[in-house]
């Protein structure tokens, strides 16, 4: 018999909230201006708790901001709550196994060991916003390495930046020695981490903007992004069609949003496949 403590699967379905899902379906229709797929997850708004409460974002602008290029081959954005968000992963946890709460606890006084005006909650969990975004440059050039690794850029909006930018630094600083190395692009501090990732290193860039906490895994692609767009550059919410497909999946104001241009990804693919023949029959063996 599991022990108090132990998470059951009574407990982790209760606590994820599937037992509110009353019913799964799926549609799709196709036509001369592309396929719609729909699934739909019946969970009453009075039983949504769990991951249905996370994923239920509130009706808020979701859109590409004026700062996000048409030339993206990804973009995403969510509008959830921060602190709520972490509100509800720490009600799962704790609902799952209370033994979660002491793992919590017990990593931020490991941080306050080396970083004693560290405060998980008030200078990082608190002052998160209500905006997540992804934006992925694509490709970098036209070889499978490339597809593999795409340049990606990840931000968290925050009500003091600055703050979570040392709050990272100080939880990072508790993991390892080494100091990051720290420069300006743009008038903004960068700080970088460099990994050993098997036979690779892996880089880890950290920075704000005014409203944002950024980071991403390419150098370039976050120097382009703090330098800002070129003049005339246009703006993926310009784009057309963009618009008309957005409110076929219920527009911009729904408060989550995705877009992919699958061409960078096609054009790499087929280069690939014609300078080696054998490229699909290599890859799955």
């Amino acid at each position: 018999k599991p022990g108090p403590l132990e998470p059951t699967p009574d407990k982790v379905l209760n606590a994820l909230g599937l037992k509110g899902l009353r019913s799964i379906s799926l549609s799709l229709h196709q036509d001369k201006n592309g396929e719609m797929v729909q699934m739909y997850l019946d969970v009453p708004k009075a039983g949504r708790r769990g991951l249905f409460a996370m994923i239920a974002a509130p009706n808020k602008d979701a859109g590409p901001p004026a700062f996000v290029g048409a030339d993206v081959a990804g973009f995403a954005r969510w509008r959830q709550d921060g602190p709520q968000l972490w509100k509800l992963f720490d009600g799962i946890a704790n609902e799952i196994s209370p033994l979660a709460a002491g793992i919590i606890g017990g990593a931020e006084t490991a941080v306050r060991a080396t970083q004693p005006d560290f405060k998980l909650k008030e200078n990082l969990i608190d002052i998160l916003g209500d905006d997540i975004i992804v934006i992925e440059q694509g490709p970098k050039g036209n070889n499978l390495e490339d597809l593999l690794t795409p340049g990606s850029l990840y931000l968290f909006k925050s009500l003091k930046p600055a703050v979570a930018n040392k709050s990272i630094r100080q939880i990072v600083a508790s993991l390892t020695e080494d100091e990051p190395e720290k420069r300006e692009i743009a008038g903004r501090a960068v700080y970088s981490w460099f990994i050993e990732a098997g036979f690779n290193e892996q880089a880890i860039h950290l920075s704000t903007t005014d409203e944002y906490l950024v980071v991403s895994l390419d150098e370039k692609v976050l120097e382009k992004f703090l330098m800002g767009p070129k003049k005339n550059a246009k703006k993926l919410a310009d784009l057309p069609g963009l618009k008309a497909a957005a409110a076929k999946v219920g527009g911009f104001n729904s408060g989550a949003f995705a877009y992919e241009n699958q061409k960078p990804i096609a054009r790499v693919l087929f280069n690939s496949i014609k300078e080696n023949p054998d490229f699909l029959n290599d890859l799955v063996g």
